[in-house]
């Protein structure tokens, strides 16, 4: 999958848009996510986490949690791509103020630096008082990882304001996304729309998720807890 293709998914979420688990240790989730038709049957599985998820295929594993007390408001599953996403349990999934989605892409394994970059000059089309800060670029567990800041003052196709941090990681079987988003009124290049303390828990939050490889001794994955 490219560049060109895998992001036209990424940006549907920003356009319509678009202290936490950072100590959590991941656990083991399905692979195949919910539809939605069945969210509220399993809000106890989805309240719980999504865990580590791995593609029955391969031997490499996103370790994740979503934001406690968040639960999944929709998911997505085609050939190459899989969504799933989760918002505040008091959020309306439908016209939501906060939301975190993971994905999972197929295909060759897109540069996560190239990735945001693209990213970035997309979003600067549809927005007004946009910014993109990188947080983080370099190998996390091994994988080469980029995590970048979104601001948009006022997105044209909702006239709402959008600030979204954004993890890339490449691994050796699918590129991993991670993207936390909020929303609030438009707001203008001197604005504050967020505290520079939830940018903070919003990074302890990124930086607890990963990906690891069964099979790879580069890639280790956590050690299981023990038990008494």
């Amino acid at each position: 999958m490219t560049i060109a293709t895998t992001r036209l998914a990424i940006i549907a979420l920003l356009l319509t848009i678009l202290p936490a688990c950072a100590g959590t240790t991941p656990r083991e989730a399905p692979t195949q996510a919910q539809p939605d038709s069945e969210t509220a049957a399993t809000a106890a599985d989805t309240e719980a986490g999504i865990g580590a998820q791995r593609d029955t295929a391969g031997t490499e594993i996103l370790l994740a949690e979503q934001p406690q007390g968040w639960l999944g408001s929709d998911a997505t599953e085609s050939p190459g791509l899989d969504i799933v996403s989760y918002v505040p349990a008091d959020d309306d999934p439908a016209d939501w103020d906060q939301k975190v989605s993971f994905e999972r892409i197929g295909g060759e394994p897109l540069d996560p630096i190239d990735l945001l970059t693209t990213l970035a000059q997309d979003q600067a089309q549809t927005c007004e008082h946009f910014s993109a800060f990188n947080t983080f670029s370099g190998l996390e567990n091994g994988y080469a990882t980029s995590v970048r800041l979104f601001s948009c003052g006022r997105n044209r196709l909702n006239d709402r304001g959008q600030v979204t941090m954004i993890k890339a990681i490449a691994g050796n079987e699918k590129t991993y996304v991670i993207l936390r988003a909020r929303r609030m009124f438009a707001f203008g290049p001197d604005d504050d729309p967020i505290s520079a303390e939830e940018v903070a828990s919003w990074s302890l939050y990124m930086r607890a998720i990963g990906v690891c490889d069964l099979a790879r001794e580069e890639h280790p994955c956590p050690l299981p807890e023990a038990t008494e």
